[in-house]
């Protein structure tokens, strides 16, 4: 088991406090320690376990594709 978990309260407008400063866990969810508290916020309903919202993968051609949009094209070929 790892030593943290990402959680959201399961139901909107739910109010889910942590245990140690007692300030609210956001709509949006947070990362709390897997502790005893957590996990049994979890086995009773009150939260869900979620995915981090993070910053989107870039893709990994990005970098060529730029290259290739800065570089200078090459003259057409005139026709005399």
């Amino acid at each position: 088991m790892s030593k943290h978990l990402y959680v959201k309260p399961a139901h909107p407008g739910a109010v889910v406090r942590d245990p140690r400063s007692l300030a609210m866990l956001p709509a949006q969810g947070g990362r709390v320690p897997a502790s005893s508290y957590w996990v049994r916020r979890l086995n009773a309903g009150d939260v869900v376990e979620v995915k981090p919202a993070g910053k989107p993968a870039k893709p990994k051609t990005a970098r060529a594709s730029k290259a290739r949009a800065t570089k200078p094209d090459a003259p057409a070929p005139s026709e005399d």
